[in-house]
């Protein structure tokens, strides 16, 4: 099961770590306004990972 989410989870994690990093860049480049969609992108792939990795933690001791 861990084999199959791996690639899973990283479909959905990396758009939003992508967003972040490009935000971060715009930042740096004057652009505050930039820090928006790279908050929002890391905000949710965090959630996606987080709400996946605890319905397997809660799945393995529980199911």
């Amino acid at each position: 099961m861990v084999l199959a989410a791996t690639p899973a989870l990283l479909l959905m994690a990396v758009p939003g770590v992508l967003a972040w990093q490009q935000g971060r860049r715009a930042a740096r480049f004057g652009r505050r306004d930039g820090w928006v969609p790279g908050v929002v992108g890391l905000v949710v792939a965090l959630g996606v990972v987080g709400v996946n990795a605890l319905t397997f933690v809660v799945g393995t001791f529980l199911g």
